[in-house]
């Protein structure tokens, strides 16, 4: 089931960043990030399996022609899978081949996909420190029932890798293998996702998304008044509130701001 709401956790530490969440509060614009920019090694980076029969293969170059060349005849694109097959550096069976596959894959992420990655949690210790200036940022509260998060997926977390086989995957497996699975070390974060098929950038929402504010436990008293500014310039009303740490167990209670 779809969490009530979506948070982004956001950094206050410099102007970029302020500038960022700004656009975010007062434009309803936000950021669609490269995948190459992400903090785990492994995210966005699928690893592959070429392991199929030579028939199957052959299905599999008929099919990518008929895609990408459909004016050729099935003489043409014969001859073109024979082509193929000769050449090292595009036969998927040769070591050349499968290494280029994987070099043009990581290139095309970084240009024709943006994400932007969400949490269904609020109130994470980790959270705050890793993505949120150790709990000096800020946390935006997102409505998921709006049209704007309604193609946002849950990551899934697994004890080993998914691997891609070009020739039996489906686009869509393909997708979620490269953008919807992460080691299960990530599992506390959470995650959501929304993946943007036209490269990194901005990406317009409708202010009525953006539902509140939550203050990092130790947000300055600057980083507060710039944040009520921004709450009253926001067409809807917003929630704010503040993160603080527990007297005496290791957890965050998050606490309505007072006017």
């Amino acid at each position: 089931m779809s969490p009530r709401y979506l948070y982004k956790y956001r950094p206050f530490a410099t102007a970029c960043d302020i500038e960022r969440a700004q656009r975010i509060v007062c434009d309803s614009r936000i950021f669609f990030a490269p995948p190459c920019s992400f903090n785990d090694p492994f995210d966005s980076r699928p690893a592959f399996t070429f392991e199929a029969p030579v028939d199957e293969m052959k299905a599999y170059y008929r099919r990518l022609c008929a895609r990408r060349v459909p004016h050729l005849t099935e003489h043409e694109v014969e001859a073109e899978i024979e082509r193929i097959f000769a050449d090292p550096d595009t036969d998927l069976r040769a070591p050349q081949g499968q290494s280029r596959i994987q070099d043009l894959h990581s290139r095309a992420l970084g240009q024709e996909v943006g994400v932007l990655c969400l949490s269904s949690v609020r109130d994470h210790i980790l959270m705050w420190s890793h993505y949120a200036d150790c709990h000096r940022g800020i946390c935006l509260e997102f409505d998921a029932g709006t049209d704007f998060l309604s193609r946002a997926r849950p990551i899934g977390y697994e004890e080993s890798r998914m691997l891609i086989n070009p020739f039996r995957d489906r686009d869509e497996e393909m997708a979620e293998k490269t953008f919807l699975m992460k080691a299960a070390h990530w599992h506390y974060e959470g995650e959501w996702r929304l993946i943007r098929y036209g490269g990194p950038g901005e990406e317009a929402f409708t202010p009525a998304a953006l539902t509140g504010i939550v203050l990092g436990a130790l947000a300055s008293e600057d980083t507060e008044r710039r944040v009520r500014a921004w709450a009253r310039e926001h067409e809807t009303p917003l929630r704010l509130a503040r993160a603080y740490p527990d007297q005496q167990a290791f957890r965050l209670h998050v606490r309505a701001l007072e006017d």
